[in-house]
């Protein structure tokens, strides 16, 4: 699986910086359009961290539409919380900037918008390989919707889900919306 993760890395690292501001801005925009996405109260998002899909637009968006948005902090080397995003940023864990502040509770979440290093098409996501979001997902309520933001060049069917990977309910790219 590290082989396979450093092949899907490259392949992402090497999308232009127009391609990925084109490609986050389409992501962002048609995540904004979702029903899910319009009827969320409470929305965690993530920092980009080197060539991951910024969505930061969508973070700015959330706010200034009186959503409740959260950013993950991680805690341990398993785990992970949701903080509000209305106040300062650090830099955290793997050099990611995570929020100071008030913890929100998973079961609070309404959708959670996940980075992936890639994904097959019946959305599953390879993230980095800690599982930090797998655990995480587990802890949120019935009602929370996962969706994954990721460039075309993401999609990666040479990749094997694992039992503890969950599957997320969409994944959007600049180019098609995938659907579990």
């Amino acid at each position: 699986m590290t082989a396979l993760r450093a092949q899907c890395r490259a392949k992402r690292e090497s999308i232009s910086s127009g391609d990925r501001l084109r490609a986050s801005e389409a992501v962002c925009a048609a995540i904004m359009r979702e029903e899910t996405y319009l009827c969320a109260k409470t929305v965690l998002l993530y920092s980009a961290l080197g060539a991951e899909l910024d969505v930061s637009p969508l973070l700015q968006h959330a706010l200034q539409n009186g959503k409740r948005a959260a950013l993950p902090r991680v805690i341990s080397d398993t785990q992970m919380e949701s903080i509000s995003a209305n106040g300062l940023l650090e830099k955290g864990a793997f050099g990611i900037l995570e929020p100071i502040g008030e913890v929100i509770p998973p079961q609070e979440l309404d959708l959670v918008i996940v980075p992936l290093l890639a994904f097959t098409p019946d959305c599953f996501r390879m993230g980095w390989g800690r599982g930090y979001y797998d655990r995480y997902l587990l802890r949120t309520g019935p009602h929370c919707a996962f969706f994954g933001a990721a460039y075309s060049q993401q999609l990666c069917k040479a990749f094997v889900p694992q039992p503890h990977d969950q599957q997320l309910h969409k994944i959007f790219t600049p180019d098609q919306i995938y659907e579990s």
